[in-house]
């Protein structure tokens, strides 16, 4: 280009910077605008929410950042996209359609490097999305505690008045946490275009007197205990179609966490059983996956497993970056992929992020193949090393579908003194090694204190051919090849494995997950939905299991009560008297209710929800 060729480039670009038009070249004139974080499988939990009515500020003590990106990688922020003018963000409870949102105060915009946003198995090469962009909100005091959608809306007004006539569409869907082609494209006149971008179940607001990780058990204004911080532990689920056993066992486990109603899942690998074996099938595979977990309406951190690698494609799509690290109160998890080998950048990166949020506070790890040299090659080494040199609480890990729990460091020497006999030999040997290690005795008083040194928390199946190493009391093994899950709880910031009590001797089995399908709820709508004199509905449980339940969710969900009255606990049928709600929404045609109520082991309990007179 000559001189003056040159000279009259720069006048121009001055004249359309001086009329407010943005000249930014993009890499790719289809770069389309991202969601990187908070995604499905790597929540915000949000500050606490005093409950609509209850606010006593104007918004809650503690702002948000949610990231946004271009994508591919390598395309720039567009200017447009650093004026905070243009962005708009709500939330929006995902427990019922069409409840008006909660429009956020966008308080500043920037760019700059940020650990939660991590793309996959590109971890070794970029560990960062360099050119994500943080949007910090305020979220108003009276916002609903309950898990929310994300809508982020780019010159694309979001408040309950365009949600309601149609300007925005805020249902979440596969695939609405990208925009179209060309949103985070810049054109040389007009600049970037508006886009919408939602996610599902993106940010949990607790409730004021919810459990918190650091404060054990709390009351509810009534006097009512609240259960302490757990953590429920899912791995294998394997879900697959043309397995209607493994999807019935899967049943179970999604129907138990709606009455334990975790503070946040950890879902350890295997989602899926084949996503790669048939082309076609794959993406039905992440649709059904992705339909089932999302459905539960909780907290849920993911990472994939050898059977999620068969077809590692779309995984970022429906879920999130393959490594994450996510925190709710002082309780941190560090997700990361282990099928492939774990390189010393991703190492470096582990470690960087596994520090407590505040000393002493719990800090797990989570991944598909436990600390095994025959599957983790040398990551075993690093991964056993960092926790024990950090005293991390504990690993969350999968794939033998069996379930044993005990300590790193003893296992990590245990590997050493044997990397012959496991070199020549495979799972068994490893298998054996480690319950020559693992303490299978004394549950009581070996994990029901507060776990005092890093720990291996190996989970069986929650689906497909669960399987047991330690036989316990007189049951075989045969009669132990069920599905489960585990539970872990946390409070003043202090972790117990809570394994259950199978053979009833009123011990805890340490090597024995909570199985599945313990609560067996049922839920009668007297006058069925959409009937505005109904006259109440009634939520009944049969807790099968030798473990009593603090504080088991109902939900019901009801017309709008007759006129002159609203919803209430009867205080006096069954149970009731024990119960609470915790929280309450509506759509304008429909109320949902989160009650909570106590369940003794062996017990039946009901909750009824009736009209009270009044209005609310």
């Amino acid at each position: 280009m000559d001189k003056k060729r040159t000279i009259k480039s720069i006048v121009i670009i001055a004249a359309f910077a001086a009329a407010g038009i943005y000249v930014v070249s993009t890499v790719d004139t289809n770069a389309t605008a991202t969601i990187v974080y908070p995604r499905f499988g790597s929540p915000i939990r949000g500050p606490f929410s005093p409950g609509p009515g209850l606010n006593t500020t104007t918004y809650l003590e503690e702002p948000i950042t949610v990231w946004v990106a271009p994508e591919p990688s390598s395309s720039p922020i567009p200017a447009q996209w650093l004026e905070k003018a243009n962005w708009y963000v709500a939330l929006l409870p995902a427990v019922i359609p069409n409840v008006n949102c909660t429009p956020l105060l966008v308080e500043n915009v920037f760019t700059g490097k940020n650990q939660l946003v991590l793309f996959g198995g590109g971890l070794d090469v970029n560990p960062t999305i360099p050119t994500a962009l943080g949007i910090t909100c305020r979220i108003p005091a009276d916002v609903v505690p309950v898990i929310h959608n994300l809508a982020i809306g780019f010159k694309t007004p979001i408040t309950p008045a365009r949600q309601k006539d149609g300007s925005v569409n805020l249902t979440p869907a596969i695939g609405s946490w990208r925009g179209p082609p060309g949103s985070a494209s810049s054109n040389i006149i007009t600049g970037n275009s508006p886009f919408l971008l939602v996610e599902r179940n993106a940010v949990s607001i607790p409730w004021i007197h919810d459990a918190r990780s650091s404060g054990g058990l709390i009351t509810t204004p009534g006097g009512k205990a609240v259960k302490p911080f757990t953590i429920m532990h899912v791995t294998d689920t394997h879900y697959y179609a043309d397995n209607p056993n493994w999807l019935g066992n899967n049943s179970l486990w999604e129907a138990d966490s709606q009455v334990i109603a975790p503070d946040v899942i950890v879902l350890s690998g295997d989602l899926m059983e084949g996503p790669g074996d048939e082309e076609a099938g794959s993406a039905a595979q992440y649709d059904m996956a992705y339909s089932r977990v999302s459905a539960l309406g909780l907290p849920i951190v993911l990472v994939s497993g050898n059977h999620d690698n068969r077809n590692l494609g779309l995984w970022k799509h429906y879920f999130g970056p393959l490594n994450s690290v996510t925190w709710f109160d002082d309780v941190k998890i560090v997700g990361f992929d282990n099928y492939m080998p774990v390189g010393s950048s991703t190492l470096n990166w582990i470690a960087s992020e596994a520090t407590p949020i505040v000393p002493g506070a719990p800090v797990f790890l989570t991944c598909h193949y436990n600390i095994d040299p025959s599957y983790f090659q040398s990551g075993w080494i690093g991964i056993g090393d960092l926790m024990v040199d950090k005293n991390l609480t504990g690993i969350l890990v999968g794939h033998t579908h069996s379930d044993l729990v005990g300590s790193v460091g003893k296992l990590r020497d245990a590997i050493f003194n044997n990397v012959n006999t496991l070199v020549e030999g495979g799972e068994d040997e490893y298998m054996a090694i480690l319950t020559s290690v693992l303490e299978t005795t004394n549950a009581t008083t070996s994990y029901l204190r507060p776990i005092q040194e890093p720990q291996i928390l190996m989970t069986r199946t929650a689906a497909k051919n669960g399987d047991t190493i330690v036989p316990v009391g007189n049951f075989t093994n045969a009669q132990l090849r069920y599905s489960g899950y585990r539970l872990i709880d946390v409070s003043t910031n202090h972790a117990s494995n809570y394994t259950y009590d199978l053979d009833g001797d009123g011990v805890r089995d340490p090597q024995v997950c909570f199985p599945v399908g313990m609560f067996r709820v049922s839920l009668v709508d007297d006058a069925g939905l959409g009937s505005l004199n109904s006259s109440g509905s009634t939520w009944t449980m049969n807790n099968t299991g030798n473990e009593a339940l603090r504080a088991a969710r109902a939900t019901f969900l009801l017309p709008n009560a007759p006129a002159g009255h609203h919803w209430a606990l009867n205080q006096t049928f069954g149970d009731g008297a024990d119960a609470y709600i915790r929280a309450q929404v509506t759509n304008g045609t429909h109320w949902w209710i989160d009650a909570r109520v106590p369940a003794a082991r062996r017990s039946v309990v009901s909750l009824r929800i009736e009209p009270a007179s009044g209005c609310r």
